[in-house]
């Protein structure tokens, strides 16, 4: 347990360091659950989602959008996705990744690199959260129909099909620059208990994207960052121990790639890696080291990345597999999805944190808590 709060400090070390520095195919038991929540409100609602079925500008003129959504309050659950409109039908597809409170998970392995920091070697595991990437399939299919504002800006979604059938939400679309748009969510327009999302759409193909050579080194400030957090910490889960966001929540919060480098191993390159040494993260320790490690990792393949940090100072010096200067205990796993514009170039990420350990195996030092968020983190001026 003792790991766990030094494991908290360096997320709370992580924020100081932002803003300083810087398709479920196969339905899991927690998305059955949470829609099962929902649907108490679904006959409410399903009566007034009637299909739309006709052509509809595209939001601001872009088809493709990656989003980040969820409930940050008493039911804690998270989404990143992508959508494509079809503005001559009418219609939207999207694809979901999905992640809740109450169905917790270790973070899988998602290949390996050669990690090189104070002066030791070692072949070290690349994480991802569950079912991003790994294990493969792990995600759903929705569709839906949906209306443009182009006065207003205001998309509505009706979904038709998948575990959002008979449920509607709104969002605000807006052009901060011509070759990107952004989404926010609209407090309250979501009859299945969405409080919290945002997202940005282009026209570039989803073909394109960075691999983990190519993505840029970013600079996030905290007025074009953003994040929310919902976390536990209290004993087993239960609604009135959760730590809940509020509808303004999102906060300014800074990301970046600056001295990030990387491994020398695997080639091609599949993971960026950076020591930031500080005198966070101390106290009772496998060792005196400082700071926090990060890794960035990717197959490579579509816009998907993976980004994890840990204390320093947690792993041992090669004593446990993949130690030093790599960690395989309870960790902050985070999914990334690139934003890329209309002209191909990368200008940050969507995503989320599920620091969500189960009761045994090697992320249990932290069981029951958990800490889940959402990010938004680019280079888009405005708010």
């Amino acid at each position: 347990m003792k790991k766990q709060n030094i494991n908290s400090r360096a997320w709370a070390y992580m924020t100081i360091l932002f803003v300083v520095q810087f398709s479920f195919q196969s339905c899991s038991k927690y998305q059955a659950a949470e829609v099962a929540t929902e649907s108490k409100e679904s006959s409410r609602h399903l009566a007034s989602v009637s299909k739309v079925a006709a052509a509809q500008p595209l939001p601001q003129g872009k088809k493709n959008f990656s989003v980040t959504l969820g409930n940050m309050d008493t039911t804690p659950w998270v989404r990143l996705g992508n959508w494509t409109f079809n503005e001559t039908n009418g219609t939207v597809a999207a694809t979901f990744w999905s992640w809740s409170y109450n169905d917790k998970h270790d973070v899988q392995v998602l290949g390996t690199h050669t990690c090189t920091f104070d002066g030791v070697t070692k072949t070290v595991n690349n994480h991802t959260p569950y079912g991003w990437m790994v294990p493969a399939g792990v995600y759903a299919n929705w569709a839906g129909d949906y209306t443009y504002d182009t006065t207003t800006g205001r998309l509505v979604i009706s979904w038709t099909s998948g575990l959002g059938a008979g449920h509607s939400e709104s969002w605000d679309v807006s052009l901060p620059e011509p070759g990107l748009a952004r989404l926010k969510f609209v407090p309250a327009s979501s009859s299945y208990n969405v409080t919290h999302g945002r997202g940005y759409g282009s026209n570039a193909a989803w073909s394109t994207f960075k691999t983990i050579s190519d993505v840029p080194t970013l600079s996030v400030t905290s007025t074009t960052g953003r994040r929310v957090m919902v976390s536990y910490n209290d004993g087993p889960p239960a609604v009135t121990t959760i730590t809940p966001a509020t509808a303004s929540a999102w906060t300014g919060a800074a990301w970046g790639l600056a001295d990030f480098t990387t491994p020398s191993n695997p080639n091609p390159k599949n993971t960026k890696h950076a020591w930031k040494p500080s005198t966070a993260c101390t106290g009772s320790c496998a060792t005196a080291r400082e700071g926090i490690i990060y890794h960035m990792s990717s197959n490579n393949n579509g816009r998907q990345m993976a980004w994890i940090n840990f204390c320093a100072c947690l792993s041992h010096n090669g004593t446990t597999a993949n130690h030093w200067p790599g960690y395989n205990g309870n960790m902050h796993p985070s999914a990334l999805m690139q934003i890329i514009d209309d002209n191909g170039d990368m200008r940050g990420v969507v995503g989320m944190e599920s620091q969500n350990p189960p009761a045994t195996g090697p992320q249990s030092g932290g069981y029951p808590r958990f800490q889940i968020q959402l990010f938004d983190f680019t280079t888009i001026p405005g708010s």
